[in-house]
């Protein structure tokens, strides 16, 4: 928890402040309160970095690389609380805070801030494995669905090896979740891992029948795999030729 004094210096592009709850270009010098990691932006998260390298009292000029831009601030750090550290936390505290996360995250993915939102997830899994009790039913449940919020995240940044892994977690515990399969079966796709991908279509097809996203998925992987078949007898041919 962070008394901070912010002043901020002249910036010709303000679009990098859009989704700043710290950096307000239109007010020169602000009074903030800031705990450390709830910061929803990149250009906040980077200012809380800088903050995490301060003690009591010190003034630092701090500039901030983003989208090709320095945005430089005067920032002084008043004072800070520091709470008990995450590894003295219960495991039920620990699970309040890992759903605030997760449900902070779904709003930043609603907004389609799928960097931003995967940063919430992160922060909730990394509380949910540190838990003591294996045997949570909630705590599982809430594992399964930030594996599975992450991969929807990675398949945006185009992470299709991350995503295979995050759903391969996730199917490991339950291998019917449709979401994961249709996720790993796009990966996939992208990573012309075609049987896979066909292998991942059947099975989703199996589960639910009407799946209509799955059945055109299914038709372009049925092409390509055919596709694949072709050149492969082709060079089969070409092997044997005199």
């Amino acid at each position: 928890m962070c008394t901070v004094f912010l002043s901020n210096l002249y910036v010709e592009d303000t679009s990098n402040f859009l989704y700043s709850e710290y950096f307000k270009p239109e007010v020169d010098i602000r009074d903030l309160s800031i705990t450390i990691g709830e910061a929803d932006c990149e250009l906040d998260r980077g200012l809380e970095k800088a903050l995490c390298s301060m003690d009591a009292g010190e003034e630092s000029k701090v500039t901030l690389s983003l989208n090709n831009q320095e945005i430089t601030v005067f920032v002084k750090l008043i004072k800070f609380d520091n709470p008990s550290p995450i590894f003295e936390w219960n495991d039920k505290k620990k699970l309040t805070v890992a759903f605030k996360h997760k449900e902070n995250g779904n709003k930043l993915f609603g907004q389609k801030r799928y960097i931003d939102a995967f940063h919430r997830f992160s922060k909730a899994v990394k509380l949910v494995i540190s838990m003591n009790e294996d045997d949570v039913a909630s705590k599982n449940d809430l594992y399964l669905t930030l594996c599975n919020n992450m991969a929807a995240c990675q398949l945006y940044f185009h992470n299709y090896d991350y995503v295979v892994d995050l759903c391969k977690k996730v199917l490991a515990r339950t291998p019917d979740n449709i979401k994961s399969l249709i996720r790993r079966m796009d990966a996939y796709v992208a990573l012309r891992d075609f049987e896979n991908a066909h292998s991942d279509a059947t099975k989703i097809l199996q589960l639910d029948a009407s799946n209509v996203y799955t059945k055109k998925k299914l038709e372009i992987i049925n092409k390509k795999l055919a596709e694949q078949h072709v050149r492969y007898v082709k060079m089969v041919k070409q092997m044997f030729v005199s």
